[in-house]
C-alpha cells in the first residue's frame, strides 16, 4: 500500500512511479543546455561526480542543491526530497534514460555510450596523474599544497615532510592550492583540484619528493 500526498493540488503515490516530465518530449539529444542552470540526484549508471563533469563539458551550470535558479532536475532512482522540491517548483524533471541521451549526443545505446566516455576520462586522468608522478615537481619550497587519500605513508608523516622541504601544507583545496597528492579513495578534494586545474601528483609522486 502506498501514501497519497497532495502536491499543487494534485495527487501524488508516495513510492509510484514518477512520470517523464521532458521539456523536448524524446528530443533530449537535441537540448541546448548552455548556460542553463541543472541539478543532478539519485542512483544512475555513472557516478553523480561524472555525470555532473559532462554536463559541465555541455555548458551546464551544476549545482549541488534545488533553488530557485534551477531550470532542470536529472534524477535517478531513489531521487528523494530534491525530486519532491523541484515538482512543487515547476522545474523540469528528467530522468537517467534523457539524461544518457543528452550526454550521448543522441543515437541507440545511449547509456552505453555514456558509461564508456566517462570511462575514459577516468583514465585520462590517472594519465595525466601519472605522468605527473613521474616528471613531478623539482621542488616543493614555497609551494602551496594539500595531501588527500589513502597512502602507504601516514598523512601526518607525509605532510611533516612536506612541510620540511619548505611548502605550506593545508588541510583543503582552494585557490591558492598548487598542488595535490591522492592516494586511492581521494573523494572530493581530488573532483574540486581537477574543477581548478590544480596539478595532481600521485603517491609514487609524492614518495618520490619526500625520500620514501
Amino acid at each position: 500500500m502506498v501514501d497519497e500526498v497532495e502536491l499543487d493540488g494534485a495527487s501524488l503515490q508516495v513510492g509510484a512511479a514518477v512520470p517523464r516530465e521532458f521539456p523536448n518530449e524524446g528530443n533530449e539529444s537535441n537540448m541546448n543546455i548552455k548556460g542553463k542552470t541543472v541539478c543532478v540526484t539519485g542512483k544512475m549508471a555513472i557516478k553523480r561526480k561524472e555525470a555532473e563533469s559532462q554536463l559541465e563539458a555541455l555548458g551546464a551550470i551544476v549545482k549541488g542543491s534545488v533553488t530557485k535558479d534551477t531550470e532542470i532536475l536529472f534524477v535517478g532512482t531513489d531521487a528523494g526530497s530534491k525530486l519532491a522540491k523541484a515538482e512543487s517548483m515547476g522545474i523540469d524533471v528528467i530522468d537517467e534514460d534523457g539524461l544518457m541521451s543528452l550526454l550521448a549526443g543522441g543515437g541507440g545505446d545511449a547509456k552505453k555510450k555514456v558509461i564508456e566516455k566517462a570511462k575514459a576520462e577516468k583514465a585520462a586522468k590517472v594519465a595525466r596523474a601519472k605522468k605527473l608522478a613521474v616528471d613531478s615537481v623539482s621542488s616543493v619550497a614555497g609551494k602551496v599544497v594539500c595531501v588527500t587519500g589513502k597512502m602507504a605513508v601516514k598523512r601526518k608523516d607525509a605532510e611533516a615532510k612536506l612541510e620540511a622541504l619548505g611548502a605550506t601544507v593545508k588541510g583543503s583545496v582552494t585557490k591558492d592550492t598548487e598542488i595535490l597528492f591522492v592516494g586511492t579513495d581521494a573523494g572530493s578534494k581530488l573532483a574540486k583540484a581537477e574543477s581548478m586545474g590544480i596539478d595532481i601528483v600521485d603517491e609514487a609522486g609524492l614518495l618520490k619528493i619526500i625520500g620514501e
